[in-house]
């Protein structure tokens, strides 16, 4: 991914979507499989936190934003994509963070672009607790576990071989 550590790399935009007024909007690049992780993550910690109406409007905005851009991005995919914005994911998975590596490294071998953002929905059914593909990954997760020794906390993903640096 681009690094947004220098100041060239970030996204702006001269204004916010809260205000008219001039202000500074500053952005990043983030992968659709990172964020719909993260989202997931987020709305299952709101089970178990405690949360102002504030704390939900905001994740509520997050869910707005993030089904726009997608519908911007391309209509169709989006279509097959919204499901996975309301809960798709299960955020509560012990092991998200191994989901979400692998399905983001087999996303970005497919190389991007809309042809890329369609497959997601196949793609990310690894992470929907109860069926064959979430199944099958948690069983690859222990086997490796076992074989190496380790908890599957401790894996790590194999990804040398995918680029990260993806055309934006």
């Amino acid at each position: 991914m681009t690094s947004i550590s220098s100041e060239g790399a970030r996204l702006k935009r001269p204004t916010g979507h809260f205000s008219m007024e001039d202000l500074q909007y500053l952005g990043t690049q983030i992968s659709w499989v990172h964020f719909l992780s993260t989202l997931a993550g987020l709305k299952y910690a709101m089970n178990y936190q405690g949360m102002s109406k504030m704390d939900v409007a905001l994740i509520l905005q997050l869910e707005y934003w993030l089904e726009k851009a997608m519908r911007s991005y391309d209509p169709k995919g989006a279509k097959q994509l919204v499901d996975y914005i309301n809960g798709g994911l299960y955020g509560g998975n012990d092991f998200i963070y191994h989901y979400m590596r692998s399905t983001n490294a087999d996303f970005i071998m497919l190389g991007g672009g809309k042809r890329a953002f369609r497959k997601l929905p196949e793609l990310l059914k690894k992470g929907v607790v109860g069926n064959d593909e979430y199944h099958d990954y948690k069983d690859v997760l222990m086997k490796e576990a076992k074989r190496l020794n380790c908890t599957i906390d401790n894996l790590e993903i194999m990804d040398d071989h995918v680029n990260y640096e993806m055309p934006w």
